[in-house]
This record gives C-alpha cells, sequence and structure tokens, in this order.
C-alpha cells in the first residue's frame, strides 16, 4: 500500500525530507499520540531460494491504539510499503522503545 495511507509513515517521510533540506525538524508538528520508530536502511535483496527473507528497504515500527505494527518499505518504489499488524502489543512496544531510548540517551 502507499506509505501516505498510513499517518506515522506520511509523518516520518515528512520529518526525512526535512532533514535532507537541513530544516528544522524538531519544531516540526506531530501527532504525539503515535510511538514509531523509522530504520534507514540500504535497500536489501534476498538472494534467490532464500526462505524467510524478504527484500526491503527501510523499517517502520509504530503503535497504534493497543496494537504494533511493522512496515516494509519496498526496493522497487519507495513509495509502497507491506505493512503487518502484530494485535496486543501497543503497550510492549511503546515500553522497548522508552528502555532503549533511556539506554542509548541517558534521558
Amino acid at each position: 500500500m502507499p506509505g501516505s495511507e498510513y499517518p506515522c509513515i506520511a509523518e516520518s517521510e515528512g520529518i526525512l525530507e526535512a532533514a535532507a533540506g537541513v530544516e528544522d525538524v524538531w519544531s516540526m508538528q506531530g501527532n504525539a499520540s503515535v510511538v514509531w520508530i523509522r530504520i534507514e536502511q540500504e535497500h536489501f535483496v534476498a538472494p534467490e531460494g532464500s526462505i524467510g527473507q524478504v527484500s526491503h528497504k527501510d523499517y517502520i515500527i509504530y503503535r497504534e491504539g493497543e496494537d504494533a505494527y511493522v512496515g516494509l518499505q519496498s526496493v522497487e518504489d519507495g513509495n509502497k510499503w507491506t505493512v503487518s499488524r502484530i494485535a496486543g502489543y501497543g503497550e510492549w512496544l511503546e515500553r522497548e522503545l522508552d528502555i532503549f531510548i533511556r539506554m542509548t540517551t541517558g534521558l
């Protein structure tokens, strides 16, 4: 599906575009009720015949309500994403991200 259909993917795209233009990303408006993290990656193309590997570019992981979602950006078309819902893991995801931020930044 196009990334524009997912609010947090659209928000992350705006932040990446602003950062590329060296704009002030810290003053950008966002949706504080949505927790997400996007990991930029060089494209990965799974070797032919591989099992359990999927070609992708960036990852995005986010919470929406009680659920967590994992998205993989298409290598062929960067505007297309495959998003999978993980029912009931939204709170867990938010706690894990809080722990990660505290451990890596000291906040």
